[in-house]
């Protein structure tokens, strides 16, 4: 199985298992209505316990919007109708959660964080949904999906920015929460979404914001060595890690949530060598943290495996340098290890294990890392297969262009 086929398996375990089987509320022949229908309509299973065969999350704005970006990436190569049909479902959930009549400008274009009665919304997550929202306009170019993405960026810029960096939680009712505690690394690839925008627009402010966030990143989350650290403290300035979560915290150092993705965006942008020169120092230091099954860390976290691959494989194609491009080869083979085969059991196949939001199970399907994999297994195989047999010619613009794809524009 090639990686173009492995990338289909992960879609279609998702697609399969969204949750449409809401019934439209519409007269039956009695002239009666038919009210099955629940709010659930677009999510996706997030985590499913295979022992139990059940149901454990529902994906939320974030896992949503990250999922249906990768629907709208391989829906832009392979033109798979049921990738776009499913994006589009999604989109209703996130939809409903966005504030888009609240009067309260503290909440206006921002998504509520699980539900419509919540009251805050942890800032990258809510970031994550205007950019599913945003790829779908690049696919269907349904402007009401650049008009989210665009209210919740003017949102985010005015009351999620402190310092030139985004903080990590809002509450719509109050003054933000947890804003001077610590601010997390995972921020950092908050930049990919302005920059984004700003290929789109034009617009100075995403392109100021994106430049500031990304600068702020590399100022306070990394070490002399290039390793990274997930919380810094910015009333000490001390970085660290979020010991009462060992896990949260190994996963982040790898799965660095497109932080290295930003800067490499940065350097696309301004020409700037120091982004490349940064980045290739981070990298450096993830291939010394890589063990010989293909893992990262302390923990082995799949997702750590699935995100470093595809900033390596973006980083080979920038570089040339085949250490990295062999780094991600075997990264996956430590991730491949972790994906279900189970042909005829829809409920299951093509999905990946991982883990249960933020604790590690073995028993347990991953959204956060199957979705990822399509992201990877995309890149993957147009570096195997399109690139080296002349075809990148062919490849569509939509995903030559595709932020997280930024290597395929370096291509000679």
């Amino acid at each position: 199985m090639n990686y173009f086929e492995k990338a289909h398996r992960a879609a279609k375990w998702i697609c399969h298992n969204q949750y449409v089987n809401s019934a439209e509320c519409v007269p039956d022949k009695n002239d009666v209505l038919n009210m099955v229908e629940d709010m659930n309509f677009g999510r996706f299973v997030r985590n499913y316990k295979i022992s139990e065969r059940q149901v454990v999350h529902y994906s939320t704005n974030w896992i949503s919007g990250m999922t249906i970006y990768g629907l709208a990436l391989l829906y832009d190569y392979f033109k798979e109708e049921r990738y776009l049909e499913a994006g589009i479902n999604g989109s209703f959930y996130l939809c409903a959660l966005q504030n888009t009549i609240d009067p309260d400008e503290n909440a206006y274009g921002a998504f509520n964080e699980r539900t419509t009665v919540n009251r805050w919304l942890a800032c990258r997550d809510g970031l994550s949904a205007a950019w599913g929202l945003l790829r779908l306009f690049h696919s269907n170019g349904k402007k009401e999906f650049l008009r989210r993405a665009e209210i919740f960026a003017e949102w985010h810029m005015k009351h999620a920015m402190r310092d030139n960096f985004p903080i990590a939680y809002y509450m719509f009712d109050s003054q933000a929460c947890g804003v001077y505690d610590f601010v997390a690394s995972c921020q950092g690839g908050s930049a990919l979404f302005y920059w984004d925008l700003y290929e789109l627009t034009g617009k100075e402010s995403y392109r100021e914001t994106m430049l500031k966030i990304v600068d702020r990143y590399m100022e306070y989350f990394f070490n002399e060595d290039g390793s990274l650290d997930v919380i810094y403290d910015p009333q000490t300035s001390k970085r660290g890690n979020k010991e009462s979560n060992l896990p949260w915290s190994d996963m982040h150092k790898f799965n660095d949530d497109f932080g290295a993705l930003a800067i490499l965006s940065a350097y696309n942008l301004t020409g700037d060598k120091k982004y490349l020169d940064f980045t290739v120092k981070y990298l450096d230091w993830v291939m010394t943290q890589q063990h010989e099954d293909g893992s990262f860390g302390e923990f082995s976290h799949t997702v750590s495996s699935c995100v470093a691959a595809l900033n390596l494989a973006n980083a080979h194609l920038i570089t040339g340098r085949e250490d990295f491009r062999n780094a991600a080869h075997k990264a996956l083979e430590h991730l491949e290890q972790s994906v279900v085969i189970a042909p005829g059991d829809s409920v299951i196949d093509g999905a990946v294990l991982g883990m249960d939001v933020c604790s590690v199970s073995d028993d347990m399907i991953s959204l956060r890392v199957t979705m990822y994999t399509m992201y990877v297994y995309l890149l993957m195989g147009l570096i195997e297969d399109d690139i080296p047999n002349g075809k990148s010619s062919d490849i569509p613009e939509a995903v030559m262009n595709n932020p997280m794809l930024i290597g395929l524009r370096y291509l000679k």
